[in-house]
């Protein structure tokens, strides 16, 4: 396992669809210990960190990863894309992969084929998001740090700063982008929780299809659409 690149598990606890959602629990694990512990399959587990805002509504958040003993970071609520950069500026890792807590379904073995391809690649860049072909919830991308030192937040519109990495695709052609594709087109999946209703599939898809921290998204995506 590199020591070169660090896991960060985007997070807070302001959701309006559904306030509070990485807490709440599924097979006795929160929706952010799910990807978390899936993770840890492809990277050493003090390379992961929550990284979170350093509003008063995420104090919560930070009490919750101290009790679990998860590496965690607070910086800017909206700025989102300085919360990355200012982390980076205090841990000297080569890349980032950003990845959210969203996910809990999260693929370790597709996380770890892309670490393994940006370290033997020169790549600016290697995500599988541009464009999607992989499931919602499946979404990773792994970004060289010199992209975020090089790129001062005073440079991007506020739109570029809530969503991390859209001034790099929005900028393509300045940057070595490789994009991982899924053998199949599954992008109108959604495994994602974004919602009540999709929280509730999810529940109902760990009880009768025993969804498990080892299940790989081939086996998910046999069952999921079985469960309505």
């Amino acid at each position: 396992m590199s020591k070169e690149i660090c896991i960060c598990v985007q997070a807070r606890l302001s959701s309006k669809r559904l306030p509070e959602k990485v807490l709440k629990k599924v097979n006795e694990l929160s929706l952010l210990e799910w990807p978390t512990k899936r993770v840890k399959k492809a990277i050493n587990s003090n390379q992961i960190y929550i990284l979170t805002s350093n509003h008063s509504s995420d104090d919560k958040l930070e009490k919750f990863c101290k009790n679990q003993g998860l590496n965690f970071f607070r910086g800017e609520l909206q700025n989102v894309y300085k919360r990355f950069r200012d982390f980076l500026k205090l841990h000297n890792y080569k890349a980032v992969a950003r990845i959210s807590a969203d996910s809990p379904l999260l693929d370790h073995k597709i996380l770890g084929n892309m670490i393994d391809l940006f370290l033997r690649k020169n790549f600016d860049i290697v995500t599988n998001v541009f464009p999607k072909t992989f499931p919602s919830g499946q979404s990773i991308e792994i970004m060289n740090r010199q992209c975020f030192i090089n790129l001062p937040p005073n440079k991007l519109n506020r739109v570029q700063k809530e969503h991390v990495t859209k001034y790099f695709y929005e900028n393509y052609k300045l940057y070595k982008i490789f994009n991982v594709t899924c053998d199949y087109d599954h992008c109108n999946i959604k495994l994602s929780i974004d919602s009540p209703k999709d929280f509730n599939k999810l529940q109902k898809n760990f009880l009768h299809n025993k969804i498990n921290v080892d299940s790989s998204i081939s086996e998910i995506l046999r069952k999921w659409n079985n469960v309505k």
